[in-house]
């Protein structure tokens, strides 16, 4: 019923392990999904899947037949063995599910506009992971993220992301003019985050019917183009001894906060 793969010299395979470099990813337009959990949202969210590969032991489980019944027939279904999975599975006890997809497709005119995320130069997977989820949590309308940061499809970063890479549009290696330009056509005033001479504390930060938070590196910060475009800076108080917070810590702090305000203005 199912093609199967015996031989990690198998072509799937072979641009399975290819598809966890970027050169490959941004070459070809597919990303790889892992997991039960990534791999049926990312279904649901009508991402198109080109390929998905099951290790023998998953055929005929709850989470096989689920995802098996929301597949269209544009899908190919094949069912790798052991040898040829552990050869492509990047963790470390996988639950025998993982998927080829085309990339997600957004673009800066599509969907709502009120609430932006912007991502400047942020570096680490995990970081970037966490910044998509929790804007998917507190209904960020738009991610964009400029060059310079690290790759939204890098596994890491999927991972970190919990499926919400899926469930909100994203826009990726933009020029932060490009961006400030399309933020300012839409009247979607600039918010940053300052290391110093910042305008406000998060407190004080008056209540915006639109926004666009700027989150910057790690070790640096946000660049000077969006320091010295910026229509808000803000520091968030620190009452202990940390000298400062992580980007994706301080960027939930942020978004929580403009989240509160925007439900109180709607009582």
């Amino acid at each position: 019923m199912y093609k199967r793969i015996s031989s990690k010299n198998n072509k799937l395979i072979k641009l399975c392990k290819e598809l966890y470099l970027p050169k490959k990813r941004k070459k070809t337009g597919q990303i790889i999904i892992e997991g039960y959990r990534m791999v049926y949202d990312a279904i649901i969210n009508k991402v198109p899947v080109s390929d998905i590969i099951f290790n023998e032991e998953t055929v005929g489980s709850e989470r096989f037949q689920k995802i098996i019944a929301s597949l269209d027939s544009n899908t190919n279904i094949l069912l790798a063995a052991d040898s040829c999975f552990k050869d492509i599975s990047a963790t470390v006890n996988s639950q025998g599910i993982i998927a080829i997809a085309h990339k997600p497709e957004a673009d800066l005119s599509s969907g709502n506009l009120t609430q932006v995320l912007v991502i400047n130069r942020v570096q680490d997977p995990g970081n970037l992971g966490t910044l998509i989820r929790t804007a998917d949590a507190f209904g960020v309308d738009k991610i964009l993220i400029t060059k310079g940061s690290c790759d939204v499809y890098n596994p890491k970063t999927l991972r970190s992301t919990m499926s919400s890479v899926f469930n909100i549009p994203i826009i990726d290696n933009l020029d932060s003019e490009k961006c400030y330009s399309f933020l300012q056509e839409h009247e979607v005033p600039v918010i940053v985050t300052a290391l110093a001479n910042a305008q406000y504390t998060l407190p004080e930060l008056p209540g915006l019917k639109k926004w666009a938070i700027v989150l910057g590196n790690e070790g640096h910060g946000v660049d000077s183009f969006w320091l010295d475009k910026a229509s808000y800076s803000l520091h968030i108080p620190i009452r202990g001894q940390a000298e400062s917070l992580n980007v994706a810590i301080a960027g939930g702090v942020i978004m929580y906060h403009l989240s509160c305000l925007k439900a109180h203005d709607m009582l």
